[in-house]
């Protein structure tokens, strides 16, 4: 089996024009709202960039709507083939994070009813005082079977 590697289309060796994915994202879904008459206000796009927000039925079912309406418009038009359109932004918006505006367009893209949560796991050092309780007293094993030894 072949395996693709495909480049990141937004991402550039010129910072000036390097676009991020969430940015690209968002500014193509408030496009779509303000043309169909629902501007997305400053709190919306804070909103749709952060990770996890707590978002009421109203606000969730209005801007799911909206990116409904962004990926079939992109489908119409057969821009959603583009390697920057608003679907394959969601492969590179998802690198490293999960900003709201992408678990609503991966909701609405596999039919899901309820849009993802992502949980992120901090660093768990349970285990990292007896591990080098471990190897200190493995060092001083060898230390004393050196010496009777030598």
């Amino acid at each position: 089996m072949t395996a693709f590697i495909r480049k990141n289309p937004f991402a550039t060796t010129d910072l000036i024009t390097a676009i991020d994915p969430k940015t690209e994202m968002i500014r193509l879904l408030s496009e779509h709202a303000s043309s169909v008459g629902s501007p997305l206000s400053d709190s919306d796009r804070q909103l749709l960039a952060s990770e996890n927000p707590v978002v009421d039925g109203a606000t969730e079912s209005r801007l799911r709507a909206l990116v409904s309406g962004v990926i079939a418009n992109q489908k119409a038009t057969g821009r959603d083939s583009d390697p920057k359109s608003f679907v394959s932004a969601v492969e590179w918006a998802t690198d490293g994070e999960w900003p709201y505006v992408a678990a609503l367009a991966e909701a609405e893209i596999t039919g899901a009813q309820v849009v993802e949560r992502f949980e992120r796991r901090d660093f768990s050092a349970w285990w990292l005082l007896p591990g080098c309780l471990v190897i200190i007293v493995l060092i001083a094993l060898i230390v004393l079977l050196a010496r009777k030894l030598f």
